[in-house]
């Protein structure tokens, strides 16, 4: 007895689990990648140099909406390069930069490049609270 030969039929290969898995590379890269650009500032604690403690520091306290406090004064962050170097034009004494209790990470942040661009080494300093007012 001969059987007929069957003819297989040729299919196509699902490409559904292809492309799950293309998607799954692709989601993958998008959220594993950085697109933006970190930068390094330098910022020292004021402790280190034995040279500049004789001198009292200039204290800027962020303020926040682009407002820093100097010497009591409310200054805008535009004018306040040129208050610092009215105070003290040789630029030796050391800035110490207080974030207020309003102010936001990226307001301090501006505040530190600002300083730094202008020559100055400003120094972080814990909180205005520490520094001024006992609650």
């Amino acid at each position: 007895m001969q059987l007929g030969s069957t003819r297989r039929r040729s299919r196509a290969p699902s490409l559904t689990s292809l492309i799950d898995v293309i998607f799954l590379l692709l989601m993958f890269f998008m959220l594993a990648s950085t697109f933006s650009v970190y930068q390094r500032m330098n910022v020292s604690s004021g402790a280190k140099e034995s040279s500049s403690e004789a001198l009292a520091p200039i204290v800027v306290m962020v303020a926040g909406d682009e407002l820093v406090v100097i010497d009591g004064a409310d200054v805008s962050l535009d004018e306040m390069v040129s208050v610092i170097t009215q105070a003290d034009t040789s630029q030796a004494r050391p800035v110490a930069v207080l974030p207020g209790p309003k102010s936001l990470l990226q307001d301090v942040i501006t505040v530190l490049e600002r300083l730094s661009d202008a020559g100055f080494s400003p120094a972080l300093v814990g909180s205005a609270q520490t520094a001024g007012s006992s609650e």
